[in-house]
Formats: structure tokens, C-alpha cells, sequence
């Protein structure tokens, strides 16, 4: 499901649980397999990768869900052959500006150590809000912001000296997506759907004679892979790049912006840097704190220091801080009213998020010979980043072939 910056949060919502079937949301932490330069960069820039479908390790990805789709149009019954011929002459023009960040339901799986994470890492994160979330789980949604590529922010250093226009904005504006990672969809044989009905159900569904129906069945070929990778259980995180203007002209000037291109095999593969969250939340205060569990024992103490801060009191233990430039005062002061309180009698199991920042909750060092320095190093770096400080670093419980 794909979206311009300007959808509403209550259309996203309203989409995402009227096509919930096709739009899967998995509750717990997703995992995202990379190799350790990869993960420093993350971590460094408190950004995602995403790369564009067409580069991606393996094409036939794209080609797999778009013959997928091309078959069902092709053997819609109850539909006008004019529109038919639309649909697929869509289908075969299709720019491929999609651009990805993939993940799995499992943290440990020897298969994605060997294809994607060799002497690696799998990031665990947590896309449904964690604490500060009471909605049921199709209604999660979250705002991912894509960051102008470098090489503009610095032609633009002599027109502006402040750095957070250089880094979100365009034209005053900066592109926004409200987005979620939904589950992939496997296939055996794009000839014959009737091989697998599920996905021929989500088809027909999508394909309900509204106005974006043929938009919709685009906006699914990333999310439809052959069954041999059926292990993985994979989730995808999808931008659309392609309409990003009110014109094509101007489409391409603002992808222009954005992307960035990542030397490989002689190739300069593009991608897009994604961060977590939304930039006018981060220009000002932080206006809103979830507290649950035994933390409640502090909340009057918060409230006291930061009176014009808004408590929401949640069931789960924990605290998450809202976006806004004094997180890290405030994560400071918290910590001291934890330390300082009478009341608490399991301190050390508090865990204070951040909102804004990469929903970021363990990290597990893969099979190497270097597992335990890495995961040594990694103990040491959290601690320096405010936001990563409770992070849990564990290791691969499986065992490094000789």
C-alpha cells in the first residue's frame, strides 16, 4: 500500500483495515539482516537504507510479482477489455521506482546469515509503537521522512545556514510517508494462481471496482515473491519514488534530491535514506510521554519538572519520550528519578524509548570469529548514543562453521 506524503493518518487507517488481508502486520519485532559497515551507517545516521527493487539481490522479485498480476488481469472475466488493457500496459511501463528495506519474523535464521549478513548483525525493531501505541494493531501506522542526498544538502550550504532545512526540506517541504512493513506474499507458479488461492483472494480483493483498484494491484508486485523463500517469512518496507510532484518534471527533479547511489559490482545502485519519524515533531519540545508499569511510581515527578508535558498513563512497563529536541535532557532526568526513587523495586528492568529515532530493540551478533568482540563493541557504543542505551546486544545461538 502505497502513499503519498499528504494521505491523512485516518485514510491510511481506514485502507490498511478494509485490505488487513493483504496488508499484514506482524506484532512483535521484525528483523533486519545486514553486514557490519552496513549496521555502523544505521546506527551513525539513524537512517535506513532503502534500496530500489530493481537492484535488489535477486530481480526476479519485481518479475515474479508483476507476472503474478499480470495473469489475474489477464483472466478478469467481468472486466471491460479497454480497462484490461490498461491495467497491463501499466504493468509493463511500470518506472520500478520502489524502493525497499526487508526483514523477517526470526532474528536467527542461518539462511539470511549466509545470503545477506555474512559476519553480520540482525536488527530487531518494533514498527507498532511499543508502549505508546492503544490502537489495535491495523491501525498502526508510522511516518518515515526520506533525507535529501548529501551531495544537494552541501550545494545548498551558501543558501541557508540552517542544517535541518538543508536535511529534510525542498522547497519548504519535506516528503513524508506514512508506511508500515507488510508481509510478503509467496507464489509457486504466477501462471496458475488457483495454486494459491490466498493470494488470488487478496487480488480480487484489491481489484473491487473503486477508483484505485488498478493502483492498489501496482502498489502490491513488491510485495509478492516465489514460495523457494517462503522460509524467510519476509516483511517489506516500500517507497513509491515515482510521483513525488504535481508534474513529471517536477517528479524527477525532486527524486533527484533524494536519491543516493552505492558503488557495487562496477554499478552504482540507487537508494533512498529513510528516517524514522517526522521533522517539525523534532524542531520543537517534546509535548507528549507514555509511562506504564512500575514507572508510574514517577510520573508526578515528570510532570512537576516539565509542567506544560502531556503524561499518558499505559498498561505495558516502560517509558517512551515523544519527538522533540530535548529527548535527551529528558531521558537524563528521568533516569535520575529512577535511580533517586524509594518506590521503584525493579529499577533495572525500565526501559526508556524514544520516539523519532529507529525503533531499534535488540541487535544479534552473527556466527563469526569475531562475535564477541562485536557484540563487546556494540555494549560500549550504546552507551554513548542516548537513544540506543537500552538496546539488548545478544548473540547467534547458532554455531560458526569451520
Amino acid at each position: 500500500m502505497l502513499y503519498e506524503n499528504n494521505t491523512s493518518e485516518i485514510s491510511k487507517c481506514t485502507e490498511q483495515m478494509k485490505y488487513s488481508q493483504a496488508y499484514h502486520i506482524h506484532d512483535g519485532l521484525l528483523y533486519h539482516y545486514t553486514k557490519l559497515d552496513t549496521l555502523w551507517k544505521i546506527l551513525e545516521s539513524d537512517s535506513l537504507f532503502a534500496r530500489n527493487i530493481r537492484f535488489s539481490n535477486d530481480f526476479n522479485e519485481y518479475l515474479t510479482g508483476r507476472n503474478t498480476i499480470e495473469k489475474f488481469v489477464s483472466g478478469l472475466q467481468d472486466t471491460d477489455e479497454p480497462k484490461k488493457k490498461e491495467i497491463l500496459k501499466k504493468l509493463r511501463e511500470n518506472p520500478m521506482m520502489y524502493f525497499m528495506v526487508c526483514f523477517c519474523e526470526d532474528g536467527d535464521l542461518l539462511s539470511q546469515w549466509r545470503g545477506y549478513a555474512q559476519n553480520g548483525v540482525s536488527i530487531g525493531m518494533d514498527f507498532t509503537g511499543g508502549i505508546c501505541k492503544k490502537k489495535r494493531l491495523a491501525q498502526h501506522v508510522e511516518e518515515f521522512c526520506v533525507l535529501n542526498n548529501l551531495k544537494y544538502s552541501e550545494k545548498e550550504i551558501d543558501k541557508t545556514s540552517d542544517k535541518t532545512e538543508r536535511k529534510y526540506n525542498i522547497d519548504g517541504n519535506s516528503l513524508v510517508f506514512l508506511q508500515m512493513p507488510y508481509k510478503v506474499q509467496y507464489v509457486s507458479n504466477p501462471e496458475n494462481l488457483d495454486e494459491k488461492p490466498d493470494v488470488k483472494q487478496i487480488l480480487e480483493k484489491l481489484y473491487d471496482g473503486s477508483e484505485d483498484d488498478s493502483t492498489r494491484l501496482l502498489g502490491y508486485i513488491p510485495y509478492i515473491k516465489d514460495i523457494g523463500f517462503r522460509e524467510e517469512e519476509e516483511y517489506r518496507l516500500i517507497y513509491d519514488m515515482e510521483l513525488l510532484g504535481d508534474s513529471k518534471a517536477h517528479s524527477d527533479s525532486v527524486r533527484g534530491k533524494k536519491l543516493e547511489f552505492m558503488d557495487s559490482e562496477n554499478l552504482k545502485n540507487p537508494y533512498i535514506n529513510v528516517e524514522f519519524g517526522k521533522p517539525d515533531k523534532k524542531s520543537s519540545n517534546v509535548k507528549t510521554i507514555w509511562v506504564g508499569g512500575d514507572a508510574c511510581e514517577i510520573a508526578d515527578k515528570i510532570g512537576k519538572k516539565y509542567a506544560d508535558l502531556k503524561i499518558e498513563l499505559v498498561d505495558q512497563t516502560g517509558i517512551c519520550i515523544g519527538e522533540g529536541i530535548n529527548q535527551e535532557e529528558m531521558q537524563e532526568d528521568i533516569e535520575k528519578f529512577i535511580e533517586g526513587s524509594m518506590a521503584l523495586q525493579h529499577k533495572d528492568t525500565i526501559k526508556i524509548w524514544c520516539k523519532g529515532h529507529l525503533p531499534i530493540r535488540k541487535i544479534i551478533v552473527g556466527p563469526s570469529e569475531k562475535q564477541n568482540e562485536t557484540k563487546e563493541s556494540l555494549e560500549y557504543y550504546k552507551r554513548t548514543i542516548y537513544w540506543l542505551k537500552y538496546v539488548d546486544i545478544d548473540v547467534s545461538a547458532i554455531p560458526l562453521r569451520n
